[in-house]
């Protein structure tokens, strides 16, 4: 931070004018916001499952310990849906098709694109909650994830996404730290855990370690015929 300090005299009153100048402000955060899924490992074709989230304008930074205004970020997280099947080929494919949405609490939109995108938005800017339900119409095992959308600005010197507060003064972001845990980090991650699948043209992808289910917002579970 650069300062520029101005004193003047006038009769017995001390006037002191201070402007300061900050050079390359950056405040990174890092915030825990927790995420409710139904609990249930096995769901049934025309069950409802449900999203849920309930966020304060006030979050805790992990990183300075403060409490950070937040009033002004407009949250919001992409839902992406995978098949889990050794014997499907890797598309990349986001299979949110193969379930029917229920809008209880925030709404959901959708994009298509090479593939489709749905976006979990809360009611509203200032109110930060959203109940949202999926009901599946084909049985299978699942791996369903929410994550910070791509259009939150990725820096890619940092590796941090931009954290859209309005501040003069600073360039804000939302650092990878910040963690969406589920249901307390009980992810059912084991039912995805090695599985690996393999696109057209010969790449091969594996269901990854516990610990980045837990921290991104996953979710696992079997859907079964009636």
């Amino acid at each position: 931070m650069i300062c520029l300090s101005k004193l003047s005299i006038l009769g017995i009153f001390t006037l002191a004018l201070t402007a300061c100048i900050q050079d390359n402000c950056v405040k990174n955060y890092a915030f825990e916001i927790p995420i409710s899924v139904t609990p249930k490992d096995t769901f049934t074709l025309g069950d409802t499952i449900w999203w849920s989230v309930d966020i304060s304008n006030y979050l805790l930074d992990q990183n300075s310990g403060q409490y950070i205004n937040v009033i002004n970020f407009d949250f919001y997280l992409a839902f992406f849906v995978s098949e889990v099947d050794s014997s499907l080929p890797l598309t990349g494919i986001n299979r949110v098709d193969l379930f029917s949405p229920v809008q209880d609490i925030g709404h959901i939109d959708y994009a298509t694109s090479s593939f489709q995108q749905a976006l979990f938005r809360p009611v509203s800017i200032h109110e930060k909650r959203f109940r949202i339900g999926m009901i599946p119409i084909k049985k299978g095992t699942y791996d369903t994830n929410l994550f910070w959308p791509l259009d939150y600005s990725i820096n890619e010197i940092e590796h941090q996404e931009k954290f859209i507060v309005q501040d003069d003064r600073c360039t804000e972001y939302l650092t990878k730290a910040s963690s969406l845990p589920v249901n307390h980090g009980n992810s059912n991650h084991y039912f995805t855990e090695g599985v690996c699948q393999t696109g057209s043209n010969g790449t091969r992808s594996c269901f990854g370690p516990k610990h980045l289910h837990q921290r991104n917002g996953s979710y696992a579970f079997h859907v079964k015929e009636p």
